[in-house]
């Protein structure tokens, strides 16, 4: 054939440096499986963490909510209570003419 035969000492050597890519072949695929794996961990930990966090945030902006519901509250009886207080200075003839004003302007 013309072709020479490769010779008992370059076979062992190619098996050798075939055998070392292999192990690290395989050694590099372990490595970025758990590298991976590490990252989906990371990633659920950090969900976790964010939903706690958003849990947080959530919390604070209801009781922000809620001190801006007892505000909004005593302002509106105070305003009531100012409407009313006005009324009761008024003559009856006057308290009617300003209900139907209030009436009016509402429409």
């Amino acid at each position: 054939n013309g072709k020479k035969d490769i010779s008992d000492e370059d076979k062992v050597r190619f098996t050798e440096i075939f055998r070392v890519a292999v192990r690290e072949g395989h050694e590099a695929i372990i490595g970025c499986k758990s590298a991976l794996k590490r990252a989906k961990e990371q990633a659920e930990f950090l969900s976790k963490a964010r939903k706690v966090e958003m849990k947080e945030e959530m919390k604070k902006a209801t009781e922000s909510l809620k001190g801006f519901a007892k505000i909004k509250k005593k302002f509106v009886f105070g305003a009531a209570q100012a409407k009313d207080a006005r009324l009761s200075m008024m003559s009856k003839n006057e308290r009617i003419l300003c209900e139907a004003e209030e009436k009016e302007l509402n429409k």
